[in-house]
């Protein structure tokens, strides 16, 4: 880091540590753990602090890196509240309860958001009571704590996926010295051959992107889509681009590292990190249709269908009409995290298990009973919402289940014992395609020294029945 960045660092430090830390006990975390999440947030922004302290308000990304670590927390303890204080804080709803606090402490909502709020509120709520029971909070020192060490076994996959094989699936006001953004990067060309896809879907693999009728070199990749001609890509630093026929490359956006882009019904979706505002940009016009401004907090885009945009945030689940802009609440918010939304069917995981709701009732699993749950990390509808496609990370690797989204009966996968499948995604109502390894060439859970995978690796395409009939691609 550039002298003069890491200086003007560490004034947002000083100007902010211990207005955040005391922000995060407030939003329920104990005094360690908060202390914790903080030194890892702002360890994390470190990196990119340049970038951050060009942004249009460093304090967003900042609490955004913040509140999506406290999120990753299995346990965040016992807050060090006054319990009445911490009952009524404990009543809240998320997303009033932050709004409430980062309100008080940094002046983050606005007069919009505050006329949002349910009336009525307890006086210790307002924001010069929440602001005095800050004060009173003892912030540990910097670097005094730790973050626990938690398992993720449903990010692992995404992981494999990015390096092997990557499919849509879908996967108060600190002022400094801060420089004007950047003018954007003009358009580069990357490397274009002609190529017949033998596989029914775009894949991208070992620096490659493979479309349908050509084959683009372009590294670092962790998502994309094809529209026609044009494919959306989000590169692994979070840059958004749109690639043509011709190979040239256009920046039309940035997200954050990791963050979903979904790519469907000719839309590309994406959070920007800049502003935060979920964007949906139509491919074939080449240009921005809406933008929906999000509160602070982890957001990502989940399905379209038609005109309707399905996307959650710490809020909850919420389903956005376009071109009338109407917005509201999906129904199913209190289920649980919203995975998928399609045709008459939607997922949801509740308590690490997924559920299928089809017409807002869940179906039972096969043998279950109502409401029965599948033990799975991660799910996807195919396209009609017919069948639901599952994985887990097991000791034994990545497994992946099918069933019918309407009945809970199982369906065969095409995968054979001793093989995990790295990737997986629906081609049409009755078709997936895989990419299959062997178990062993897999890392295991918890062998973090080996980051990537190296071992053959084949693409296989199933027509899901009662069996499974499958035939390579690679």
């Amino acid at each position: 880091m550039r002298a003069d960045d890491e200086a003007d660092f560490q004034a947002y430090v000083a100007a902010r540590r211990s207005t955040l830390v005391r922000a995060t006990m407030l939003l329920g975390a104990a005094a360690p753990i908060a202390s914790a999440v903080v030194d890892a947030s702002l360890a994390r922004v470190r990196r990119s602090w340049r970038d951050v302290r060009g942004s249009a308000d460093p304090d967003a990304e900042v609490l955004d890196e913040l509140l999506r670590t406290l999120r990753r927390l299995p346990d965040p303890g016992v807050a060090p509240l006054e319990p009445e204080l911490a009952d009524q804080l404990d009543g809240l709803a998320v997303g009033v309860r932050r709004t409430l606090v980062l309100d008080a402490l940094l002046d983050r909502s606005g007069p919009a958001l505050r006329d949002g709020l349910p009336d009525g509120l307890p006086d210790g709520l307002h924001p010069t009571s929440l602001r005095a029971a800050a004060d009173a909070l003892a912030v540990p020192r910097p670097g005094s704590h730790a973050l626990p060490r938690t398992r993720h076994p449903a990010r692992t996959p995404a992981l494999l996926i990015a390096a092997v094989l990557v499919a849509v699936v879908a996967a108060g006001t600190w002022v400094g010295t801060r420089p004007e953004p950047p003018p954007p990067p003009e358009p580069r060309v990357e490397r274009v051959e002609m190529f017949v896809n033998l596989a029914p879907v775009p894949w991208w693999a070992a620096g490659v992107l493979h479309l349908e009728t050509s084959q683009v070199r372009i590294d670092d990749v962790a998502s994309f889509g094809q529209v026609g001609e044009l494919a959306v890509v989000a590169t692994t630093d979070g840059t958004v681009s749109l690639l043509d026929a011709d190979g040239e490359l256009e920046e039309i956006g940035r997200t954050r590292p990791g963050e979903v882009l979904l790519v469907e019904e000719g839309w590309a979706l994406w959070v920007d990190r800049t502003h935060h505002e979920l964007v949906v940009f139509d491919v074939a016009s080449r240009e921005v249709l809406a933008r929906q401004a999000l509160p602070a907090g982890l957001a990502r885009p989940v399905a379209v269908v038609g005109h309707d945009v399905f996307y959650v945030d710490d809020d909850g689940a919420h389903v956005w009409s376009l071109p009338e802009l109407r917005r509201g609440p999906y129904d199913l918010a209190g289920a649980g995290d919203l995975l998928d939304v399609a045709g008459r069917a939607a997922l949801v995981r509740r308590d690490g298990d997924v559920v299928v709701y089809v017409d807002g009732r869940p179906v039972p699993r096969q043998h279950l009973g109502p409401g029965a749950a599948y033990p799975a990390d991660d799910a996807r509808l195919s396209p009609g919402g017919t069948r639901v496609l599952l994985w887990a990370a097991t000791p034994a690797g990545r497994q992946v289940q099918l069933a019918d989204a309407g009945t809970g009966v199982e369906l065969a996968t095409g995968i054979e014992r001793g093989e995990t499948a790295l990737a997986a995604r629906w081609v049409d109502e009755t078709t997936v395609l895989y990419a299959v390894a062997r178990g062993s060439d897999v890392p295991a859970q918890g062998e973090y020294g080996r980051l990537s995978f190296a071992g053959p690796l084949q693409l296989r395409l199933c027509t899901i029945s009662a069996l499974a009939l499958c035939r390579p691609v690679t």
